[in-house]
């Protein structure tokens, strides 16, 4: 196992990787739909393809955007329950909830940094025209606060919130 998941109580930590590698995913998902539609408009343009190769092309630039979409909400939902799941086995004892909050507090200022981000990095010229293709991922980042307390306070909630049996 890696040395950085056999913790125990390191809820702060996964919420702050996860909301990273989302980012970065996100980010690549972006750019991505950038560079199939810029392959699309040269395949397009290209008199030797033929047009069963223009329409298949077309037609994946034309998905990609809606899939990615569906699968970023769907990769963050599973990851939400998987955390979920995890914490609910971590025997955390009580008196960390404290610590928890006041770092959990440091968390979401670096959310807030990565959110603002993520609005910089869509709004430049080269990406503008695709976050009205990524509806849900671009709600998700305007709302990256709310999220972040809600996926925060669940997990804390698992951990810190269950009975102790036996």
């Amino acid at each position: 196992m890696a040395s950085g998941f056999n913790k125990k109580g390191n809820v702060i930590s996964d919420i702050l990787l996860i909301v990273i590698i989302f980012f970065v995913f996100c980010i690549t998902v972006f750019v991505g739909a950038k560079l199939s539609g810029d392959l699309n408009t040269e395949i397009q343009q290209d008199n030797l393809m033929n047009n069963e190769s223009k329409e298949l092309s077309n037609d994946l630039a034309t998905r990609y955007p809606s899939f990615m979409d569906g699968l970023i909400m769907f990769i963050l939902i599973l990851l939400w329950i998987l955390v979920l799941v995890a914490s609910f086995q971590i025997d955390a004892h009580p008196i960390f909830f404290a610590v928890t909050i006041i770092l959990f507090i440091f968390v979401m200022i670096v959310v807030v940094e990565i959110g603002n981000t993520f609005e910089e990095l869509t709004n430049d010229a080269d990406l503008v025209e695709y976050r009205d293709q990524f509806p849900l991922t671009v709600w998700l980042f305007d709302n990256i606060i709310i999220v972040s307390l809600i996926f925060g306070a669940s997990v804390m909630l698992v951990l810190y919130g269950k009975l102790r049996l036996g």
